[in-house]
């Protein structure tokens, strides 16, 4: 199996990878293989690395006090999370958390399979 990552692909730009890059690249893959009997599968992931999608993990805080239930807490997902986020056209979307982030907001990477 060939598994090729691309990165720099807009939501926009989607519909033309999958109509003109990918057909080209299974072209080049077909003539490559020609003369042996075998067809290895591809597996073509769309990377974007600022998708506008964002990730939280809520926590309870463990705090009881008198009458006070405590309050549960959003924080950032821990590094190698990952969350299923298919799109309408594109059903194989997940979004990663590729690193720790001890301040500010964790921004995921979506990968995209077509």
């Amino acid at each position: 199996m060939l598994i090729i990552y691309r990165d720099g692909v807009g939501d926009s730009q989607i519909k033309g990878v999958v109509e003109i890059e990918l057909p080209a690249i299974q072209k080049a893959i077909d003539k490559a293989y020609s003369r042996v009997d075998y067809r290895p599968q591809l597996a073509y992931v769309l990377v974007n690395q600022k998708p506008f999608q964002r990730m939280f993990v809520e926590e309870d805080s463990g705090y009881r006090g008198r009458g006070n239930p405590g309050k549960n807490q959003i924080r950032n997902p821990p590094s190698g999370s990952l969350l299923e986020w298919p799109m309408q056209q594109y059903p194989q979307s997940f979004l990663i958390v590729p690193q720790y982030v001890n301040e500010g907001t964790a921004t995921a990477t979506r990968h995209t399979v077509v």
